[in-house]
């Protein structure tokens, strides 16, 4: 029995040095593969949580696009930009990380398929005439939705015949909003095709603008704006 022990306590420090070796590699590996390990597990988030698809529309840190690509380390998004509330295609692919779908919310401005419902804002001073201007905005909204409502009612169905839902409605809506000193905020709420959403907000705006302000009227300071 004493040569075992006597090999054992020739060989300690060297098995000791060893296991710490191994340790240290071990350590090395993790520190080293962290990322790509935060990637792996945000993908395996993203499926789980069937967050997003190809042709989604998403936001995440601040980056916005439409979902090019996507595999198990990152995703591929064509950007949307510059502003929060445009609407048009910077041209440029960002890829992002998937591991930062772990640490920030994922918004999917496209949950509702190939339509996404969408805000424009039109700002008006307190002496204008919001009612008429509310009636114009809706009238002209109407009018650039009858392109495609048939469409938005079909697709509604399908989701009403899947999910029981009273939320989403196809008819365009004109909430009014005093929460500015000196303004009345008329927002119009609807259902738009996402890859029309730029020219279809575009056509309202240029109806609103010459419908209710007649040709050559000064609108006053007034002024209108549009977010999503």
């Amino acid at each position: 029995m004493t040569k075992p022990v006597g090999l054992l306590s020739i060989w300690a420090p060297e098995l000791r040095s060893f296991a710490l070796s191994l340790v240290a590699f071990a350590v090395a590996i993790v520190i080293a593969t962290k990322e790509l390990i935060l990637c792996f597990s945000g993908s395996i988030f993203r499926l789980s949580a069937k967050a997003f698809g190809i042709g989604d529309w998403i936001e995440i840190d601040g980056i916005r696009g439409e979902v090019l690509s996507q595999n198990l380390f990152s995703t591929t998004v064509h950007q949307v930009g510059p502003r929060e509330s445009s609407h048009q295609n910077t041209g440029r692919a960002v890829i992002i990380p998937n591991s930062l779908f772990l640490s920030h919310p994922i918004t999917n401005e496209s949950w509702e398929g190939d339509f996404i419902r969408h805000e424009v804002l039109v700002t008006l001073s307190r002496d204008e005439e919001w009612q008429r201007a509310r009636s114009c905005l809706f009238e002209v909204a109407e009018q650039e939705v009858q392109s495609f409502a048939a469409s938005v009612r079909d697709y509604l169905q399908r989701i009403r015949d899947q999910v029981e839902t009273t939320l989403v409605s196809a008819q365009p809506f004109v909430a009014l909003s005093l929460e500015e000193k000196d303004a009345i905020v008329l927002t119009l709420s609807m259902l738009v095709p996402i890859r029309q959403l730029a020219q279809i907000e575009q056509g309202i705006l240029t109806k609103f603008m010459n419908e209710f302000y007649p040709k050559g009227t000064d609108p006053n300071g007034s002024g209108t704006g549009q977010e999503s």
